[in-house]
This record gives C-alpha cells, structure tokens and sequence, in this order.
C-alpha cells in the first residue's frame, strides 16, 4: 500500500513465478502493490488477479498494481488475466496498472479488464494509466476498458492513457 510501499531492490535472476492468483477488495492489488523500489529479471506466468470493489475510490490493479516515481521495473514479463471490477476509478494493467516510475525491457501477455460502474475506466496491455516513462517493450495481449460512458473508458494495446509529460520510447503494441 502506499502507507507501506516496497522500497527495496528484488533481482529474481531470471526465475519464474507460476501460478500466481489472488482476488481482493484491496486498493492495490497485485503481487506487489506500491512499488517505489526495483524489481528486475523476473516472470510472471498464468497469473490471475481479480480485484473487486463497491467502495469509492482509486482502485489498481496489476502484477504490480502501482509504480511510484522513484519505482523501477526492468526485463520482467507477464502471462495470464487481469481483472479490476471498481464502483469508481479502475486502473489495470498487464505489468503495471499504474505507472510513475520506469518500465524498460519488458512485455506482458496478459488479458486485462478494466470496469468502473461509477465513472472511469483505463485498462492497457502493459500499463493501465501512465505518468512516468516506458523504454522496449511491449504488449500482446487483449485489452478492455468499461466505463459508465464511452468517454470515461480508456484502453490501449501498450497504456491505457498517458499524461502529456510521459514518454514511451521504442515500445509497441
């Protein structure tokens, strides 16, 4: 959580995490949920995330739900489904479901879904929403973002929506 965020350095030297699942109520939802450290040189296979929520409020969701600014992924990758089911903002992101911080040299697979019954949805295929910047990567998988209105749902093959001031650099979709 953002009150105790990760703020270490985790090097999976190229291991695998199989299997990985967990279904919350949590703001931050994922294998990790506030990352302001780094995390390298790992995987991420057939991982199901499901967050659900009637309560108001940013919900996110991802392998890693939030990457603060100071925060740091690199040569990671991702497989399997990813699900955000809020009543108000929903963020989901096939790695990330929201980004601050960088994210270079890694890929997600993974299906994401983004729905808000309230208001806003943003759903991307490697970040849901993003404010920092991502260097080579990539996305393959499908994406969907449901809102109340067309207007308030975002998806994107690579990032669901991004600030003017963030930058994507020799990523595709």
């Amino acid at each position: 959580s953002i009150d105790n965020p990760f703020n270490g350095h985790l090097n999976g030297s190229g291991f695998i995490i199989k299997d990985f699942s967990i279904s919350c109520t949590n703001n931050y939802t994922g294998l990790f949920g506030y990352v302001n450290g780094t995390i390298e040189n790992v995987g991420i296979e057939n991982a199901t995330i499901n967050a659900n929520s009637s309560l108001n409020g940013n919900y996110y969701t991802g392998i890693i739900a939030y990457l603060g600014e100071n925060g740091i992924v690199r040569n990671c990758y991702s497989t399997g489904t990813i699900t955000n089911n809020a009543t108000y903002f929903s963020y989901a992101g096939g790695l990330v479901g929201y980004s601050c911080g960088l994210i270079e040299n890694s890929y997600s697979s993974c299906k994401v879904i983004a729905k808000s019954t309230s208001i806003l949805a943003y759903a991307g295929g490697l970040v849901g929403y993003l404010e920092g910047t991502i260097k080579y990567s990539f996305a393959t998988g499908s994406v969907t973002a449901n809102g109340v209105y067309d207007t308030y749902s975002k998806n994107g093959g690579l990032v669901g929506d991004k600030k003017t001031n963030s930058n994507i650099i020799d990523s595709y979709r």
